[in-house]
């Protein structure tokens, strides 16, 4: 017989309708024992090795998510935080068997109709905006849950933004710092919208006025955290510390100081929010707000394959809570 055995050769030589041996294959009830074993043996025999598409038409699943990440693909690459949630998900989903297909593209739309026609499972959503046109269909014909970013109605696995940069603000005003300022993420973005909610709520609780030209919006890049620091710290007075709402921005910030001769602490505090790997190695050490992105992947995964086999989850909606990593690029006004 050829090498190349097919469901149905193994069908012909039992006696039985290629059916029956998927019903083997598979697991499911139906078959006599004497005539399962009797098939195990003719694909033990004959090396078959039944067909993943073919087993997942049976099933009626393709054992494969997708992940909408909504950004360009430079953005994609250079933000350690969305490949943090991408090794999360995919060790769940390989736990699992299942496979992962990715859409970087810009057009978030697209994307979701994309791997809605690829047939995935199920679909990971990362960091969607508010104005996300690819919302309404998700939400309507894909089974989703939602990466940093809390929908009404919807699963989602997040962290709590404000209460993450209320601690950091808080942490640079017990430092004496009383002119702070803050460089926020992208307009129409949830997690903007939160993070600068906590700059503000920490100015509230200590009775801080709040500057306006302190503030500036960024894209969550060095570039524009580059541009956004040069810009507040041509105030007068200048800040003594800023926060910013990523990483990226923060070290973009760094490079903004001392490119103005300014010395990070001593004359300007930093801190930024996420702890990528490199917030570490930079000089100074980068204070900043911890956010467990690779458990939000690995978690948001298992909420999503938990769905997907029709199984009801604890909880639909998982808020993880952010933890302040103090390094040497926070400290007091002065020293």
């Amino acid at each position: 017989m050829s090498k190349n055995v097919t469901i149905k050769d193994i069908a012909k030589l039992a006696g039985v309708a290629p059916s029956t041996v998927s019903r083997v294959v598979t697991g499911r009830p139906g078959v006599g024992d004497e005539m399962r074993a009797k098939i195990w043996q003719l694909i033990k025999e004959h090396n078959y090795r039944p067909n993943s598409v073919a087993r997942s038409l049976v099933k009626r699943r393709l054992e494969t998510i997708g992940i909408l990440v909504p950004r360009g693909r430079t953005a994609f690459f250079e933000n350690p935080f969305f490949a943090d949630v991408l090794m999360g998900a995919t060790e769940a989903a390989a736990q699992e068997n299942f496979d992962v297909l990715v859409y970087t593209g810009s057009r978030e739309k697209k994307g979701a109709r994309v791997l809605q026609e690829r047939k995935v499972d199920g679909l990971l959503a990362v960091g969607l905006r508010e104005d996300d046109a690819s919302i309404p269909l998700i939400k309507e014909e894909l089974t989703t849950v939602f990466v940093n970013r809390q929908i009404k109605d919807a699963a989602w696995v997040s962290v709590d933004n404000k209460e993450g940069v209320s601690k950091a603000v808080a942490h640079l005003i017990e430092l004496g710092h009383r002119q702070i300022g803050f460089i926020g993420g992208p307009e129409k973005m949830e997690i903007s919208e939160l993070r600068k909610a906590g700059y503000l709520d920490a100015h509230r609780k200590f009775g801080l006025a709040v500057r306006p030209e302190y503030m500036a919006a960024g894209n969550f890049d060095e570039e524009s955290g580059y541009a956004a620091a040069t810009k507040i710290l041509n105030s007068n007075p200048r800040p003594t510390a800023i926060f910013a709402a990523n990483d990226l921005m923060a070290i973009g910030a760094l490079k903004a100081a001392k490119n103005l001769s300014l010395v990070v602490p001593d004359d300007l505090s930093l801190c930024g929010f996420d702890n990528i790997h490199s917030s570490s190695h930079t000089d100074p050490p980068l204070s900043t707000v911890k956010l467990p992105a690779f458990q939000m992947g690995q978690l948001a995964c298992q909420l999503l394959l938990q769905l997907i086999r029709g199984e009801e989850p604890e909880a639909r909606q998982l808020l993880l809570p952010t933890e302040l990593i103090v390094r040497q690029s926070s400290g007091k006004v002065g020293e």
